[in-house]
């Protein structure tokens, strides 16, 4: 076997770079087992443009990211089940994400992983107005008391 190469020469057996092989008809060979290569910034073969493209793509999805933390959001997931919670984080490889007082509708977990790929759609909810004590005693205390 040849070091990380893509075949091995005794039997033209293909490989991946960690050796491990690659069965016939796949061609994730040579793939960064990193994530996928088609969101790569410096994918083989791309151009300036399409690097740029790229790293437009990206930025968007972070600041996406960003606004969405502590957002109230409704979780549609594949059977037709529906929970709600505050948005809080998506891990590196986006495959799950952090959503705290998910309510399931048998109770509220303070922190939950959320698999993306049970995950049909993401809604904003409106955003709960957290009334200060101080504000609602005056709010009490000015109708006519």
């Amino acid at each position: 076997m040849t070091d990380g190469g893509d075949r091995d020469d005794a039997r033209g057996t293909p490989r991946d770079g960690r050796g491990a092989t690659i069965p016939e008809g796949d061609d994730s060979a040579g793939r960064s087992p990193e994530g996928d290569d088609d969101m790569s910034l410096h994918a083989e073969g791309a151009t300036a443009a399409d690097q740029l493209a790229r790293a437009e793509l990206k930025k968007r999805t972070l600041e996406m990211w960003l606004a969405l933390k502590d957002t109230r959001v409704k979780l549609d997931l594949y059977g037709g089940v529906e929970v709600s919670g505050v948005f809080q984080a998506v891990d590196a490889t986006s495959e799950t994400l952090l959503v705290s007082e998910l309510d399931s509708g048998v109770g509220v977990v303070p922190v939950a992983r959320v698999r993306w790929s049970d995950v049909l759609s993401v809604t904003t909810l409106p955003r709960l107005e957290r009334e200060s004590e101080s504000a609602r005693w005056g709010r009490e205390h000015s109708r006519g008391g």
